[in-house]
C-alpha cells in the first residue's frame, strides 16, 4: 500500500438522494406530521460527517439542477468542498429518493436518477480532484444503480489506485437495488487495488460461503478466523467488519456494537470494550462508522503505515473504537447523515476508556457527577450573552468563584456557538447543562454539542423522551400540583420550580415540598440571596439558581471580578464551603 499527503483531503464520490421516513403519530404527537424528509445518500452522509469534524473533504457526484442548490449548500454548510459536483441542466433530470417505511423496510427510486443515468467518470477533472488526496471513499451502493454508475465506479477506482491514494470501499450493499452475488462480482476484481473494505457481519457471512468457504460463528475466535482468511483471499490490506447484537436484558432497543480489522499482523478487535447504545435513528450506521474509521486514518497517516510501512496495531484499534463510537452517537440524532462535532466525540472517545453506554444507562454516571457537584456548591448559574466571548468570560468567572454546575440559556440565538467553545474549555470539575429547551431537536442539539444534563422551562414529555434516548438527566420546570403530579408520574425525582417569584416563593414551595415530599426541587428564577438561604434550608431543596449573581447588569459592564466575589460570598454565607482548586 501507497500513501500521498496523508494529512491531505478525504475525496467522496456518490449519489445524494432525498431521505423519506415514515413517522407514527406516537413518534411525532401531531397527526399532520406523518413523514420527515432529509437529505443523505451513503457518500454524502460520510462526506459531511467528516466536514463535521472538521476534515477537508471534496464530494463528487452529478446533481439536477433543480436539486443541486439544496445539496451544494447543506454539503458547504458542513465545510464540504463541493467545487467538482457536476449539475444536470436536462429538464428531465430528477434527484434519487429513498423511503422508510415504520417498520423500517426502505425502497429506493434511484434508477431514473440524473446521477444514475448521467455520470460519467470522464466528466471530472481527476488530476485536480485527487491533488492532495489521503483517501479516496466510495460505496457498493454506487456501482449498484445502473449500467453508468458501474462504468463510472470502476473508472474512479482505477484513477485513484493510479495516483497512489488509498482505497476505502464500504460494501453497503443495499438488496432492494442489487443481489450480493452481483455486486459482488463488480466488486472483487478490484480488491487488491483497495486499502479497506468494510463489510457487515452479514455480508461476512455471505461473502465467506460465495468464496467457497463456510461461515462458523460459534465462537468470538472462529468469526475473526474468517475474517482473517478472507483478507488474505482477496489481498486487501486492512478488512474491516462491524458488528452489533441486541441487549434486550437491558431494555428494549438497546444495541452492543462493537467492530474487528484483519491486517497482515492479525486481528484486531474491540469486543471487550463495546459500545451499548439505543438509537432513536436506525438509518445511516455504515457511513457514520466509516466517518471515525476515516477520521483515524488521516489523523495518524494511515496507522504509521506511511513512516515505517507497517500498520501500527494500537492506531488500528483505536480507529475501529472512533467508528463505534461515532456510529452510535450519529443514531441518537434523527437524519440518516453523520452530524456529530469534534467536540462532542471527544467528550465521549476521552471519557470512556472500557464499554462506553450511550443513552438511557448514561444518565447513572451524569446524575452522580451532578450530585458530587452540589454538594461543593448548591447553587447553579444561568448563563444568557448574546455575546459569545461575554459567555465564556462568565463562565470562566463562575468556575473561578466556586460554581461547579452553570447551565447555558438556550434562549438566545447563538447558544449552541456558545456551548460549543465552553465545552472545549471547560475544566474538568464543571458540569455544563442547557436550559430553556423548547423542543427534541434542541434538545439533540444541545447533547450532541457536549451539554451534560437538560431543562427546560415547562413539563415536556417530548423533552423528557428524547433525553432519555440521549442518556442525559432532565430538569423540568413545573409551577402547579398537577405539573408536580405528573412529573411523579412519569418517575422523575427532580423537578425545577419556575418561576419562583410569579408563583409565590417560599410559602409556594414549603407547599409544594409538603405535599410532593418524593420530589427534589431547583428553585430557579428571580429571587434574592436571602431568600434563596431560606430555600436551601429545606433538605428537598437539591440546589438553586443563582440571579444575583449572573445579572444583566454584571454581564453588560463585563465586571467579571465582581461575578467571581460574588459567587465566592454567596457560597461562603450559606456555610457551604467549596473545595480548592485544582
Amino acid at each position: 500500500m501507497t500513501t500521498s499527503s496523508s494529512k491531505g483531503v478525504v475525496v467522496t464520490f456518490g449519489e445524494s438522494v432525498l431521505c423519506y421516513k415514515s413517522l407514527s403519530v406516537e413518534n411525532t404527537g401531531d397527526t399532520s406530521m406523518m413523514c420527515r424528509n432529509d437529505l443523505g445518500g451513503s457518500e454524502f452522509n460520510t462526506s459531511v460527517g467528516l466536514g463535521t469534524l472538521g476534515r477537508n473533504v471534496r464530494y463528487l457526484t452529478v446533481l439536477p439542477a433543480g436539486h443541486a442548490a439544496g445539496v451544494i449548500s447543506a454539503a458547504a454548510h458542513s465545510g464540504v468542498d463541493t467545487s467538482h459536483v457536476l449539475v444536470d441542466d436536462a429538464t428531465d433530470g430528477e434527484i434519487g429518493i429513498t423511503f422508510t417505511a415504520v417498520n423500517g423496510k426502505t425502497t429506493h427510486q434511484r434508477r431514473h436518477s440524473s446521477f444514475s443515468q448521467r455520470v460519467h467518470g470522464r466528466d471530472f477533472d481527476w488530476t485536480a480532484v485527487l491533488k492532495g488526496a489521503a483517501v479516496f471513499h466510495t460505496t457498493g451502493i454506487t456501482p449498484s444503480l445502473s449500467e453508468a454508475t458501474r462504468v463510472a465506479w470502476l473508472y474512479a477506482i482505477r484513477k485513484a489506485a493510479h495516483s497512489r491514494v488509498p482505497i476505502f470501499v464500504d460494501l453497503n450493499w443495499k438488496p432492494n437495488l442489487i443481489d450480493l452475488p452481483t455486486l459482488w462480482q463488480i466488486v472483487r476484481p478490484v480488491t487488491s487495488s483497495l486499502t479497506v473494505l468494510h463489510l457487515t457481519e452479514f455480508q461476512l457471512t455471505s461473502l465467506a460461503m460465495i468464496e467457497h468457504r463456510r461461515y462458523d460463528a460459534k465462537t468470538p475466535e472462529k468469526r475473526l478466523r474468517i475474517l482473517s482468511w478472507l483478507r488474505q483471499k482477496l489481498r486487501v490490506p486492512l478488512l474491516v467488519c462491524s458488528y452489533k447484537s441486541t441487549l434486550d436484558k437491558i431494555g428494549s432497543g438497546w444495541q452492543k456494537r462493537w467492530s474487528a480489522v484483519a491486517y497482515s499482523g492479525g486481528v484486531l478487535s474491540t469486543a471487550s470494550i463495546p459500545v451499548h447504545h439505543r438509537p432513536s435513528e436506525w438509518r445511516g450506521a455504515s457511513d457514520a462508522w466509516a466517518v471515525g474509521f476515516l477520521d483515524a486514518a488521516v489523523e495518524s497517516e494511515w496507522f504509521g503505515y506511511k513512516s515505517n510501512g507497517n500498520f501500527n496495531k494500537h492506531l488500528l484499534r483505536s480507529a475501529c473504537r472512533r467508528g463505534d463510537i461515532l456510529c452510535a452517537l450519529s443514531q441518537e440524532s434523527p437524519g440518516p447523515a453523520c452530524l456529530v462535532p469534534r467536540s462532542a466525540f471527544t467528550r465521549v472517545h476521552e471519557a470512556n476508556r472500557e464499554t462506553v453506554v450511550i443513552g438511557m444507562a448514561a444518565d447513572i454516571s451524569t446524575r452522580a457527577k451532578l450530585e458530587s457537584a452540589v454538594q461543593v456548591n448548591p447553587f447553579l448559574p444561568e448563563i444568557t450573552c448574546e455575546n459569545i466571548d461575554d459567555c465564556d468570560n462568565m463562565c470562566r468567572a463562575l468556575f473561578a468563584g466556586g460554581a461547579r454546575i452553570v447551565m447555558v440559556s438556550f434562549a438566545s440565538d447563538n447558544a449552541a456557538e456558545a456551548l460549543t467553545k465552553l465545552v472545549l474549555r471547560k475544566p474538568k470539575q464543571l458540569v455544563l447543562g442547557a436550559s430553556n429547551i423548547t423542543n427534541p431537536d434542541v434538545a439533540h442539539q444541545a447533547v450532541t454539542i457536549g451539554a451534560e444534563f437538560l431543562s427546560s422551562t415547562g413539563l415536556s414529555v417530548s423533552i423528557y423522551d428524547a433525553a432519555q434516548r440521549l442518556g442525559v438527566p432532565y430538569y423540568p420546570g413545573v409551577c402547579t400540583a398537577s405539573e408536580a403530579l405528573t412529573a411523579e408520574q412519569m418517575g422523575l425525582t427532580d423537578v425545577i420550580l419556575f418561576p419562583m417569584e410569579q408563583i409565590g416563593g417560599l410559602p409556594a414551595l414549603r407547599r409544594f415540598v409538603t405535599t410532593h415530599p418524593r420530589l427534589r426541587w431547583i428553585p430557579c428564577g428571580s429571587f434574592s440571596r436571602d431568600e434563596a438561604e431560606e430555600f436551601l434550608k429545606y433538605p428537598q431543596v437539591l440546589g438553586c439558581e443563582a440571579p444575583w449573581v449572573t445579572d444583566r447588569q454584571l454581564t453588560s459592564s463585563r465586571n467579571w471580578s465582581e461575578v467571581t466575589r460574588l459567587m465566592k460570598t454567596t457560597i461562603s454565607d450559606t456555610g457551604r464551603k467549596v473545595s480548592a482548586r485544582l
